[in-house]
């Protein structure tokens, strides 16, 4: 059973109004990174409105990677934008940009050194500062060259074929059992449980959230699972809107980062 990916209307009444356009057109890059900075803050505080909260959603899903800066910053400048990635893969697609990049917050990490030595504690390094610069991005679904594969346009009701066990492997990555059971896991057990009896669109939804739980914490999983699923194929109503949207877009945001560094799932678009 499937069903065809359509934007809510609150979400393609708030992305209507986003004109295309890149930072990247401020050349002075001071200026052009307090443009960024004032964009992101502003957009964060307006993520309680029910619109910009489906719309940072549905950016995430199509970004998992991203943090949830970066996120709003390709929503402003190229809302349509559908896969982004660095000037670095344009070689290994044939492909060449016909178009302004989007410009995004790369961090820099400044670790505390002590008389020219890097302090550790617990066998990683202290952070002192964390510094961002404008980077570019491109959207490759506009740049010319090479046929690209075009991703699905069909979200399925049923999760596709794969998806669980990539779950549950990403379970693993991050020291979790996955179980079939008849009942709820001992809350003390780093165990997942899929209840029998269950279809596979509740097994794979219970499962998304459970590992957003724990890769990010209880404010994001709502967020991840919806990101989660909805990258890999599944139709998924948007998350309620929570109590503190900046704390759950965060927490989906690092779970999600967290996960996608240890295993690849096959389905992802």
């Amino acid at each position: 059973m499937t069903a065809t990916i359509s934007p809510s209307p609150l979400r393609a009444e708030y992305l209507s109004t986003r004109p295309r356009h890149s930072f990247n057109d401020v050349a002075d890059r001071y200026e052009r990174l307090a443009a960024m900075t004032a964009l992101v803050a502003s957009e964060t505080a307006r993520l309680a409105e029910p619109a910009a909260w489906a719309a940072f959603a549905a950016g995430l899903a199509k970004f998992p990677t991203l943090s949830p800066a970066n996120v709003l910053l390709v929503l402003d400048q190229h809302p349509l934008a559908r896969r982004i990635d660095s000037h670095f893969g344009w070689g290994c697609l044939q492909r060449t940009p016909v178009e302004r990049g989007i410009a995004i917050l790369r961090p820099s990490v400044l670790y505390k050194r002590v008389n020219g030595l890097t302090v550790w504690d617990g066998g990683r390094p202290v952070v002192e500062e964390v510094r961002h610069r404008p980077a570019t991005v491109f959207d490759y679904s506009q740049t010319a060259g090479a046929v690209m594969e075009t991703p699905w346009t069909i979200a399925q009701i049923e999760p596709r074929d794969g998806f669980i066990d990539d779950m549950r492997a990403a379970a693993a990555a991050i020291g979790y059992a996955v179980e079939s059971r008849r009942d709820e896991a001992p809350a003390q057990r780093r165990v997942f449980a899929l209840i029998h009896g269950q279809d596979d669109r509740t097994k794979a939804m219970r499962l998304a959230r459970d590992l957003g739980r724990a890769a990010g914490g209880e404010a994001g999983a709502d967020l991840f699972a919806y990101a989660l699923c909805t990258a890999n194929g599944m139709d998924v109503p948007v998350p309620p809107l929570p109590v503190d949207p900046e704390v759950a877009a965060a927490a989906a945001s690092s779970g999600l980062r967290r996960v996608l560094r240890r295993v690849e799932f096959r389905n992802l678009v």
